[in-house]
């Protein structure tokens, strides 16, 4: 059903539920093509309207991870769910 809200509406509701502060960090998956609209629109909603913040991490088989990187994605992800971040 295009068109219908879900990615404007439902999924940042979705989210700023999930990702309770102090708890848990909510995931949201996005398709490579569909990245800046998602993107765009959930920033909006939830870093705008709602005072979250929306982490952005781009990640794939092909990333080539070392100590200093994951301790760093650790830290990042910390944060989120400290901050009840997206």
């Amino acid at each position: 059903n295009m068109g219908e809200g879900k990615t404007s509406v439902i999924l940042p509701m979705l989210a700023a539920a999930l990702g309770m502060p102090g708890t848990i960090a909510c995931r949201i998956l996005v398709l490579r093509s569909l990245v800046d609209a998602n993107v765009r629109d959930i920033r909006y909603t939830l870093g705008g309207c709602l005072g979250r913040r929306v982490h952005s991490f781009s990640f794939d088989r092909s990333n080539d991870l070392d100590e200093a990187k994951l301790a760093q994605l650790q830290t990042n992800l910390d944060e989120c769910i400290e901050n009840g971040g997206v």
